[in-house]
């Protein structure tokens, strides 16, 4: 019966005034509801506004389908006026956002901006208030919603923060931004890291690799920041642990590209962690896939400088904790590594036998 309704509120006055009144989210569903007048467009977005107030309506309205159909920039006074009349209402505040941006209404974007840069109302208004300026608004505007977050006090809303970074340019101060946003990031639960992984592995994604080191490096601080948790081989910092695999794709994204910052200390690093890091169950990150155990050992430079990061790194834990030598190869590797070592890395080990200052060195190789 509904959509007959829908259909049928275009063609006759009385039955759109009595569907108005009782269910006007109906209207919505029907072929093109902007073909309504002004005024009963109106009318029909003020009765959804106080439904939704009330908390007594279809969620179809919701949909953004419905939205596009009924929102259009002819709306906008009527717009102002239930943004001001409903501004205690997040819900309310939402929906009309959506509308906004929805319907293409370019004379509300200073009330989306206010919404965007005010930290005192519910994230997923500003989250709407962000999609809204970003369709709508300038460069300069966007530009000066994620200037006024990171001033922001309170820790920063995950769910604010992946809309930001999915509308940053791939650019180095987008780099350095998104250190400083995750300076200040909410302490998040286990499996929460998640919401984050899905915009930073698509600024990864776009971003090239000129400038992706950039990202590794400002990632490197939080992954060693204490305290950490220490397992096996690895050591990582049980606050930031869960962007280790994200720095991991980006270190990917440079060893496929043979790029020389794959063989910076910060990339080493990464790489050396990881195969003990996925034995944790800690974090909420261990789908993330990657080809690494085959890239590795196919550059042949790559694989020789991380092999003996993981001897250094692994001498040094050795002799503060233990107080143990290294002298085997398989001490190095007994946990997981993605060296490895052929016939074709034969010159390459008698160079360093021959070249090795010190004598423990040598005997990995026996």
């Amino acid at each position: 019966m509904k959509p007959i309704l829908s259909w049928l509120v275009l063609r006759d006055e009385k039955i759109m005034q009595k569907v108005c009144r009782l269910e006007p989210e109906i209207i919505l569903e029907g072929e093109d509801p902007s073909r309504l007048p002004l005024e009963d467009r109106k009318e029909i977005l003020r009765s959804i506004c106080e439904k939704i107030d009330s908390n007594f309506y279809n969620r179809a309205i919701d949909e953004s389908s419905s939205l596009q159909r009924f929102a259009s920039p002819d709306l906008v006074e009527e717009v102002k006026i239930l943004f001001e009349e409903h501004k205690s209402s997040p819900q309310v505040v939402d929906y009309l956002l959506r509308l906004v941006w929805q319907g293409c209404i370019h004379q509300a974007l200073p009330k989306a901006m206010f919404f965007a840069l005010n930290s005192k109302v519910e994230s997923f208004v500003r989250v709407a208030a962000v999609q809204a300026v970003r369709l709508l608004g300038s460069k300069g505007d966007f530009e000066e919603i994620i200037e006024a977050y990171l001033l922001e006090e309170e820790p920063h809303n995950k769910n604010l923060l992946t809309e930001l970074i999915y509308n940053l340019d791939s650019t180095d101060s987008a780099v350095q931004w998104i250190v400083k946003a995750l300076d200040n990031v909410q302490i998040l639960e286990k499996y929460e890291p998640m919401i984050l992984n899905y915009p930073l592995l698509d600024f990864i994604t776009r971003t090239d690799e000129s400038i992706l080191f950039q990202f590794v490096k400002g990632i490197d601080q939080f992954l060693r920041s204490e305290p950490v948790i220490a397992r096996r081989d690895c050591e990582i910092s049980k606050k930031y642990g869960w962007l280790l695999p994200i720095s991991l794709k980006a270190v990917e994204k440079l060893v496929l590209s043979k790029h020389s910052d794959a063989l910076q200390p910060e990339s080493l690093f990464v790489l050396s962690q990881i195969p003990g890091f996925e034995d944790f169950s800690d974090f909420g990150s261990r789908s993330i896939t990657h080809d690494l155990p085959n890239l590795v050992p196919a550059w042949q430079e790559l694989n020789h400088q991380l092999f003996w990061h993981e001897v250094d790194d692994k001498r040094k834990r050795l002799a503060e904790k233990q107080g143990k030598f290294l002298r085997s190869y398989w001490q190095v590797i007994l946990f997981g590594s993605y060296c490895k070592f052929s016939e074709n890395d034969f010159e390459l080990i008698i160079q360093d036998i021959a070249t090795r200052s010190i004598l423990d060195d040598w005997l990995l190789y026996h």
